[in-house]
């Protein structure tokens, strides 16, 4: 500096220089922005594995109850869930911690056999996807598609997920087939989104 009380003066600043340093201020906010960003990113997808962890150990303790329904769908056993399943008023109640319906989990569990009778059986709860609400509330968790895991996934998403071109044109041909009993069901099958944290684009596990 060539002034001689050793301050920078106003006159000795030049356009250049303001251009700089701003530049540079930009370029720092713009850094600090983004790593902020990552962070709340990071927290985000943390809570949201602790949350899918809570819920997984929720429903496999459902699992393991021979007085839930949905052990008897996981045992495998088409025979002994028919007879489960006349003694229940109404089916599309029972939800588990998931989300999932007795449907859902005979897909998840690669039942197909099951799968096929249950869709036949109950061609419109087939179309629910995974629900975004918990039925159980013993578990803690709040009630909503942000939070959800699996929220909105479907039947058609899981044999899409495995690669099972049998199972898709399977479910296809058999909403097209029974269009007129059940309305707009190829369209609901196709149309649903899902919406669940799972399947976030930012999450570190993705189906695109």
């Amino acid at each position: 500096c060539d002034s001689d009380d050793g301050f920078l003066h106003f006159e000795d600043v030049n356009d250049d220089l303001v251009t700089h340093k701003l530049s540079l201020l930009a370029r720092f906010k713009v850094t600090v922005g983004t790593l902020l960003r990552i962070r709340q990113q990071k927290s985000s997808n943390d809570g949201n594995k602790e949350f899918t962890r809570k819920v997984n150990r929720q429903q496999a303790k459902q699992h393991r109850d021979p007085k839930n329904i949905f052990h008897w769908v996981q045992s495998g056993n088409l025979n002994t869930l028919k007879e489960k399943l006349s003694k229940l008023s109404d089916i599309s109640k029972e939800i588990d911690a998931a989300g999932a319906n007795i449907i859902h989990l005979a897909y998840l569990y690669k039942y197909y056999d099951m799968g096929h009778w249950l869709v036949e059986s109950f061609p419109d709860l087939a179309l629910q996807p995974y629900s975004n609400e918990i039925v159980n509330e013993d578990n803690g968790l709040k009630n909503s598609c942000d939070k959800m895991p699996y929220a909105g996934e479907n039947i058609l998403h899981m044999v899409i997920i495995r690669r099972n071109y049998e199972e898709v044109r399977w479910l296809l041909d058999f909403y097209r087939d029974h269009k007129d009993s059940v309305p707009f069901g190829l369209a609901k099958l196709l149309t649903s989104r899902a919406c669940g944290k799972f399947f976030d684009p930012n999450a570190d596990f993705y189906f695109g």
